[in-house]
């Protein structure tokens, strides 16, 4: 699987996957609710909070199980030139360090444009 990660690469869809499937349950819980009922109004607050699960987790992931060190490994090619390779954990080829922006800014570039656009359709 070294085409889709690299080292502990894997981590990425571990938090993508787990955050989605809590947001799922939470908003799963507040349809059994009425509509105007505040735990369902709480519980959408929550779960607006929640989106930002994924880089959290991927965050701790990164943190805690990935280590900071690069490995450099060293090889000749046939002219005999020294070729150094870093090697890191990386999903899709992107370092995990990153997939916590792409998740982190994702998230905020959807609520701006749910609040930015959305909000100019509902006033008219």
């Amino acid at each position: 699987m070294k085409i889709f990660w690299h080292n502990k690469g894997y981590f990425v869809p571990i938090a993508l996957i787990s955050g989605v499937i809590v947001e799922l349950v939470l908003l799963g819980i507040g349809y059994l609710f009425k509509y105007n009922n505040p735990v369902r109004q709480i519980l959408g607050l929550i779960s607006l909070l929640l989106l930002f699960l994924p880089a959290l987790l991927n965050y701790i992931f990164t943190k805690y199980f990935v280590d900071d060190n690069v490995e450099l490994i060293k090889s000749v090619n046939q002219e005999g030139n020294d070729i150094v390779k870093k090697d890191y954990s990386s999903f899709l080829k992107i370092k995990n360090q990153i997939w916590t922006r792409i998740f982190f800014y994702g998230v905020i570039v959807t609520l701006l444009y749910v609040l930015i656009i959305e909000g100019f359709i509902w006033l008219n």
